[in-house]
This record gives C-alpha cells, sequence and structure tokens, in this order.
C-alpha cells in the first residue's frame, strides 16, 4: 500500500467479492484492483465485504470466516484493511416474521390501522 496520499483521503473500494475456492477469481479481483490503482494514481487501503442479509444470521460468523480466508488468498486485499457490514436484520425467509408474535388484536404499528 502506498504510504504518501495523492488524495485527500486514503482510498476505498469495492470490486466484488474474492473468492478463494476459485484462482481465477482471485486474478479477475486483483486485476479490478490493478485497474483501480492505476486509474486513481492510488492503491485502495480499505475495500468492503460484510454478511449477507439474505441469509439467516446464524451463518454470518461462517461467512465471516470463508471472507478472511479469501482475503488472506489474494495479493492485493490481504494489504487492504476491510470495511466490515453487518446488517441492521435479515431478510431470511420466515426468519424475522416469527420472531415477533403479537397479541389478538394488536397492530404492529401504532396508528397505522393494521
Amino acid at each position: 500500500m502506498s504510504t504518501t496520499h495523492f488524495t485527500p483521503i486514503p482510498l476505498g473500494v469495492y470490486v466484488g467479492t474474492v473468492d478463494s475456492d476459485t484462482p481465477a477469481l482471485v486474478a479477475a479481483y486483483d486485476a479490478s484492483i490493478a485497474n483501480f490503482t492505476t486509474l486513481m494514481g492510488e492503491s485502495p487501503e480499505f475495500s468492503d465485504t460484510g454478511a449477507d442479509d439474505e441469509y439467516a444470521p446464524s451463518t454470518w460468523l461462517s461467512n465471516a470466516q470463508w471472507d478472511a480466508s479469501s482475503w488472506a488468498a489474494s495479493p492485493d486485499a490481504s494489504k487492504m484493511t476491510p470495511v466490515i457490514e453487518l446488517p441492521m436484520a435479515s431478510t431470511a425467509a420466515g426468519l424475522m416474521s416469527s420472531a415477533i408474535t403479537l397479541p389478538p388484536g394488536a397492530t404492529r404499528f401504532a396508528g397505522s390501522g393494521g
């Protein structure tokens, strides 16, 4: 990573997910980082990753472990600081709706009429 910044703040980038299971995808990710660096004149110091809110929260830890091993497999990603997104809720089918039980006659939102 660069120690001299040509931009007022360090750069961050999202160019897709690093997939260590497929060497060609790691190469494609690193090529995208190289293209970004050429375009901006500076290497990014941050990159985005995170848990997918379409999956149950119980899977987020294993997903993070896979992300970490994939980042370690990439010569470029391993030099960056991950910016980790954590969902505030999950949209996994049935997960949130079954967690809320309303008493008979109650509405979800006060004043909404239902």
